[in-house]
C-alpha cells in the first residue's frame, strides 16, 4: 500500500503523519511525504522569514527529512518531496504520479466555510482515491467541550 502524507510541517499534519504509520504498519505500507511551496509565497515557513528561497529549500529539506527517519525508525519505507504549486492542485497530481492508494491530510480547522480547511478540502474533492482527514487534536478536543 502507498500513503501520501501532505504536511505543512504544523500540529495538525503530525498528526495526520501519526495516524498514517499507525495505519501503515500492520500493511507494509510505503509512505510518501509531500510538501508544496506556493509559487507565489515569500521564503516564510513556521512564522520564519529566510533570507533566499534556497536557505528555505534547505531548511524543508531538513524538516522533511527528520520526519522520513521518524517513519523509517517505526518500520514504514519512506520518501518525500518538496513541489512548488498551488498545495491542492500539487498534492492530487502527485497522488496520481505515485500511484498512491490513499491520501491521510490533516485539517487544521474551518476556513472560507469549508468542513476540514481550504487546502483539505480541496483534496477530498478533486482526489481520484480516498482521502482520510485527521483533525487537529485541539480541534477535536474543542469540539467535544461544547
Amino acid at each position: 500500500m502507498k500513503i501520501l502524507v501532505p504536511t505543512d510541517f504544523s500540529a495538525a499534519a503530525d498528526e495526520a503523519l501519526a495516524h498514517a504509520v499507525q495505519m501503515g504498519l500492520p500493511l507494509g505500507a510505503h509512505i510518501d511525504l509531500v510538501h508544496v511551496q506556493e509559487l507565489a509565497s515569500a521564503p516564510v515557513l513556521e512564522g520564519r522569514t529566510f533570507a533566499t528561497c534556497d536557505a528555505m529549500q534547505a531548511h524543508v529539506a531538513s524538516l522533511l527529512g527528520e520526519r522520513v527517519r521518524r517513519i523509517c525508525t517505526a518500520g514504514l519505507s519512506a520518501a518525500s518531496k518538496l513541489l512548488s504549486g498551488s498545495p491542492p492542485a500539487e498534492i492530487v497530481r502527485q497522488a496520481r504520479r505515485l500511484g498512491s492508494d490513499l491520501i491521510i491530510i490533516g485539517a487544521k480547522g474551518r476556513s472560507n466555510g469549508t468542513r476540514f480547511g481550504a487546502v483539505a478540502e480541496a483534496v477530498v474533492h478533486h482526489a481520484t482515491q480516498p482521502v482520510l482527514v485527521v483533525p487537529q487534536a485541539s480541534a477535536v478536543a474543542l469540539a467535544a467541550a461544547s
